[in-house]
């Protein structure tokens, strides 16, 4: 494509337009770059319409986050995403890439699952261990916090009487963030099944079972209107049929990253949050929290009105469940 003239904005005289830092030419097309928001042309791996990267002539792509490819430039995961080096694409913080024993925290992968150590995908823990604080706790050990329970002293993976499978979750800070601490469950809010006002928790992730945290479903599966859906099968409402955790349907396909929600199902792909009508990436730091049974932020961050930030370090607020990495969460929600 050669450059040609555009309308000057600002006037009515013809300008040169599709090279990098000239107007996009009409039908938003570039030169070589890419048209950025401001209807001005970037180069080949400048950042485009807000999250997305300039990967060649006319095309602005996702990149740096969950399932994606990696960033040019410093940051080649964003939001604290980690880059899988098996695969070359972005993981989600909270989320196992293609090394077992591993988890993406705050922008790096880190052994997972023993006592001490991050939880693993799924707030799983080795031998009977609980999460808590985004942290395994040994069986038969104090869990913390606002649990006020021992590891597995009633349900593996149980802090006490709350976390584990088919106990009540387990009280947060705030009436809008219980949790679990056993590994493939999620807090149901539903007192119809639970029982109990503060929800319960139930396994999550399988075909009919609710969306685990993040909306995630095993299999590539699709999180529809919180239930997931198996790989093959029908999206409700008409969306067509789930494949790779987005709804294909004759008009294309909705739910996965930048697709338009599906009508009443949103979004179905995992670590997404709808946006006026779009996909967006959600639980990362600085990430809208992702909407599920409860608002959901990765490892380290907490859910601060609607977005997701630091939490658990000296002079930031308490995480989910009044935990600190060091030390006690003080009356005033912060940690010393």
């Amino acid at each position: 494509m050669e450059g040609g003239s555009a309308c000057d904005p600002n006037g009515d005289s013809c300008v040169a337009c599709g090279g990098v830092g000239q107007p996009c030419c009409q039908g938003d097309r570039c030169e070589t770059g890419c048209c950025d928001y401001s209807d001005v042309c970037v180069a080949v791996g400048a950042t485009c319409e807000g999250t997305k990267s300039c990967s060649g002539a006319n095309a602005c792509e996702y990149c740096g986050v969950h399932g994606t490819p990696p960033c040019p430039g410093a940051e080649p995961c964003q939001n604290g995403a980690c880059l899988d080096a098996g695969t070359n694409r972005c993981v989600a913080a909270g989320a196992e890439g293609s090394t077992a024993g591993m988890v993406c925290v705050d922008g790096a992968f880190v052994t997972c699952g023993g006592a001490g150590q991050a939880c693993c995908q799924g707030e799983s823990c080795n031998d009977g261990g609980c999460c808590t604080g985004d942290r395994c706790v040994a069986r038969n050990a104090p869990c913390g916090g606002l649990t006020g329970g021992t590891c597995g002293a009633v349900t593996p993976g149980g802090c006490g009487s709350c976390g584990g499978l088919d106990q009540p979750c387990c009280e947060g800070e705030f009436v809008s963030d219980p949790f679990c601490t056993g590994p493939g469950v999620v807090c149901v809010d539903d007192y119809r099944t639970c029982l109990t006002t503060n929800g319960c928790c139930k396994r999550c992730g399988a075909p009919g079972e609710p969306c685990c945290d993040g909306n995630l479903c095993e299999g590539g599966g699709c999180c529809d209107g919180g239930e997931c859906v198996a790989a093959g099968n029908n999206c409700g409402s008409g969306g067509g049929v789930c494949s790779g955790s987005r709804c294909i349907g004759p008009e294309g396909s909705c739910g996965g990253l930048g697709d338009d929600y599906c009508s009443g199902v949103n979004c179905t792909a995992p670590y997404l949050y709808r946006y006026s009508s779009t996909c967006e990436p959600c639980g990362g730091e600085g990430e809208y929290c992702c909407q599920g049974s409860t608002e959901w932020c990765g490892p380290g961050l907490e859910c601060d009105g609607s977005r997701c930030s630091h939490c658990g370090l000296s002079g930031e607020p308490c995480c989910d469940g009044s935990f600190c990495v060091t030390g006690s969460c003080d009356n005033f929600s912060d940690c010393p």
